[in-house]
């Protein structure tokens, strides 16, 4: 009989061995998914800090392309004036006329330039705020993956230690 019981016994110690085992590989497991996660989401977090450092960037260019562009057509305005002036005047200052609509055309291919510039720019951030968006979703989704492992973890811990 006493044979019997130590046989038992020595069955349930085997089995609860490799039931230690089987969770301490699991607890491995998890801490090496926890590391590779915690990995990704610090490239996740660099690749948005340098997601918005462009996105501002790209902000001050449009800013500066848009005063640019007010100036531009503030320039504008004050030739199409003179010229209407010129033209009252006559033929005298039909040589200065010239030059001003010269620069006009200049001026206007400049603000054409500029608005399409703007456009490209703002078609640009549209698609980094895209970007960002989408990082951000899944830094989240990251950081809710991180938190269930570490809750996992936790458990096998709290089930290894009872």
């Amino acid at each position: 009989m006493d044979d019997d019981i130590m046989i038992s016994n020595i069955q349930d110690i085997s089995q609860l061995e490799r039931q230690f085992q089987e969770k301490l590989y699991e607890l491995q497991n998890n801490t090496d998914t926890l590391r590779v996660t915690q990995k990704e989401l610090l490239e996740t977090r660099h690749a948005l800090y340098s997601t918005e450092s462009e996105l501002e960037k790209e902000r001050r260019i449009s800013h500066e392309l848009r005063m640019q562009l007010k100036a531009a057509m503030n320039a504008i305005n004050e030739l199409q004036q003179q010229q209407t002036k010129s033209q009252v005047e006559g033929v005298q200052l039909q040589v200065k006329y010239d030059a001003m609509a010269k620069q006009y055309d200049s001026l206007m291919n400049e603000a054409t330039t500029a608005k399409v510039h703007e456009t490209k720019c703002k078609i640009k951030i549209q698609s980094l705020e895209e970007n960002l968006r989408q990082k951000e979703m899944s830094n989240k989704r990251l950081e809710q993956t991180l938190n269930e492992l570490e809750h996992d973890s936790l458990r096998t811990i709290t089930a290894i230690d009872q």
